[in-house]
């Protein structure tokens, strides 16, 4: 059996108001995530789903526990200075809830997707830039004529996709997407869905996909894993999470997905 793609194990994370007192936001959290697959996370608001995303993908560092990504113990000081290490921090990428937040204001959309090109590929050529700029605009559903423009002057549904394309710029194989339907229209939230999971397929993508209900959940997880006041209570396979929960903290969450009449 393949080891896991993405493994935590025991992360812990805190927050410290002042000198005594500590929230812990991440409490012992243990996940499996294999290659390729789209595991859901949902939870709460205050659960502790965003502050586990920037631990996935080494914004914060956890105060302890592990963390396993393709092989490697990322949470090995010694690793993450060497050369491979540098370069699997580029192979996690988050896309935030925020689009409008998660860009620089005075930055075109060009001037977005290149970002990551002149920071870790200070080298390549204008032209090779370009095309690869072009490219990503194509695989996310996005014209050329929007590079000119401004954050915005796009609608929200554009500015995540141009989020996207950025965090795809470097190639990575793990995207943790926090709640980026948060902020759309149910019709734009449906595109966006269908859109990372093209993207899963042309790209060899493996996504944690976090959201706070699971109205979009059932429809692009392979598995789903539950988390509440900061740990993982429950993870299995999406049909197992709808059918047979077994915590009551997510047969709650079920009950309180709107049905049609």
């Amino acid at each position: 059996m393949a080891e896991p793609y993405l493994q935590a194990e025991k992360l812990y994370y805190s927050f410290r108001l002042d000198n005594r007192i500590a929230v812990k936001a991440v409490n012992g959290v243990d996940l499996t995530v294999n290659k390729g697959e789209i595991v859901s996370l949902v939870g709460g608001s205050g659960c502790g789903k965003s502050t586990l995303a920037r631990l996935l993908t080494g914004i914060y560092k956890p105060r302890s526990g592990r963390l396993y990504f393709n092989g490697k113990d990322l949470t090995s000081a010694s690793f993450l200075r060497t050369q491979e290490g540098k370069e699997l921090s580029g192979q996690r990428q988050l896309l935030f809830q925020d689009s409008t937040a998660a860009m620089n204001q005075r930055f075109t959309v060009r001037q977005i997707i290149e970002e990551p090109f002149i920071l870790r590929f200070p080298q390549i050529k204008k032209e090779d830039k370009r095309q690869k700029i072009g490219e990503l605009l194509y695989s996310v559903s996005l014209d050329e004529a929007i590079l000119t423009l401004y954050p915005w002057e796009l609608s929200g549904g554009q500015r995540q996709r141009v989020c996207i394309a950025r965090a795809l710029a470097l190639n990575p194989g793990l995207l943790v997407a926090d709640e980026p339907l948060a902020s759309l229209d149910v019709s734009v939230q449906a595109q966006m869905v269908n859109l990372l999971q093209k993207l899963r397929r042309e790209n060899n993508l493996t996504i944690v996909f976090i959201a706070h209900d699971l109205s979009m959940v059932r429809y692009i997880s392979d598995n789903i894993a539950v988390m509440n006041e900061g740990k993982i209570i429950e993870q299995a396979s999406a049909a197992e999470i709808f059918n047979a929960p077994k915590q009551p903290y997510t047969r709650a969450m079920l009950k309180a997905v709107p049905k049609l009449l």
